[in-house]
């Protein structure tokens, strides 16, 4: 029996920013989308560079990395004004300027997840490093068109802003969870 390929809309519909829109206004966002295709290990943006569009996993796996410092490094040959030895961090790039970065695991997203989302809102940074662990699709929602949505279809723009909201306060939630059971 051969095998149904899902339509774009079937297979992002779950996604919360395209949750809430019918067959009709994912036609007018569809227009705005484009593909593409990551091999396994490709990167598809790193943490610190600007930002311009957002993508959603239609198929593959990708994994997002955060640059944490490596442990540092704590000396105790100081003393305070009351002769007490101090503990001394040598944690900034001038004290330690060969200390390189580690990227730690935060999470995979499989298809129908979204990363970058952020990017589409605010004109600040990559907060993280996305590399596809797999061959992965993608589709892509560049900035300049997601403006051209809010601006040409509000209506639609705004039940994709809505999404955009729930995704992150989902991964808030996540993130001030993991924070408090890190303190337990």
């Amino acid at each position: 029996m051969p095998q149904t390929i899902p339509s774009l809309y079937d297979a992002l519909k779950h996604n919360p920013m395209f949750a809430g829109l019918d067959h009709y206004e994912f036609g007018v966002v569809e227009h705005y989308l484009t593909f593409r295709a990551l091999d396994a290990g490709e990167t598809l943006f790193y943490e610190g560079e600007r930002g311009d569009y957002m993508a959603v996993v239609v198929a593959g796996n990708l994994d997002v990395f955060k640059k944490v410092r490596p442990p540092v490094n704590l000396q105790k040959s100081h003393h305070n004004l009351e002769g007490e030895p101090v503990d001394i961090v040598k944690s900034d790039d001038k004290a330690n300027p060969n200390q390189q970065d580690n990227l730690v695991h935060i999470v995979s997203l499989k298809a129908g997840e979204s990363t970058g989302e952020m990017s589409v809102i605010d004109e600040m940074s990559r907060s993280a490093t996305v590399m596809a662990s797999e061959r992965t699709g993608l589709i892509i929602l560049p900035k300049a068109d997601f403006d051209r949505i809010l601006q040409d279809h509000p209506r639609i723009g705004i039940d994709i802003l809505k999404g955009i909201a729930q995704i992150l306060s989902i991964h808030l939630r996540r993130t001030s969870a993991d924070l408090s059971k890190e303190r337990l």
